[in-house]
């Protein structure tokens, strides 16, 4: 028993040093300076659009990563979305912004998921940061 805490509070460092190595998120999209930038500028275009362009097979200049997966995979969680709009319905899903990451995470291990960029709804959620009611637990 003595020696499970010490092993608990080891994992937990070496879980928060990679997170903390990892890019910051940018949740902002800024359409003018994005376009001018032709989606090379992360800071202009927010991280999801930025990573997104990617996995594009039309790349661009400045690309710096093999695909959209590996992309997001050097950046901090992306921030969980709790709410669920109506629109969420006309979007068949596919918009975590409209439905909230549960839902859309939820998806992907249905039949026909709303992107092929995760394989599961447990590795869409890996790739989140925990739900708010998690963390105050």
């Amino acid at each position: 028993m003595k020696y499970i805490l010490p092993a608990l509070f080891t994992a937990l460092a070496l879980a928060t040093a990679a997170v903390a190595d990892r890019l910051p998120w940018i949740d902002e999209y800024h359409s003018g300076p994005c376009s001018v930038s032709r989606g090379n500028d992360e800071s202009a275009c927010g991280t999801a659009f930025y990573c997104q362009l990617q996995g594009n097979s039309h790349k661009i200049g400045g690309l710096r990563y093999e695909s959209e997966k590996a992309c997001l995979a050097a950046h901090e969680p992306r921030p969980w979305v709790e709410h669920y709009t109506p629109a969420c319905a006309f979007l068949h899903g596919t918009s975590e912004k409209h439905c909230g990451t549960e839902f859309f995470c939820r998806l992907h291990s249905s039949a026909t998921p709303p992107s092929k960029l995760y394989e599961s709804e447990e590795e869409c959620l890996s790739f989140h940061q925990p739900r708010p009611e998690q963390l105050r637990a």
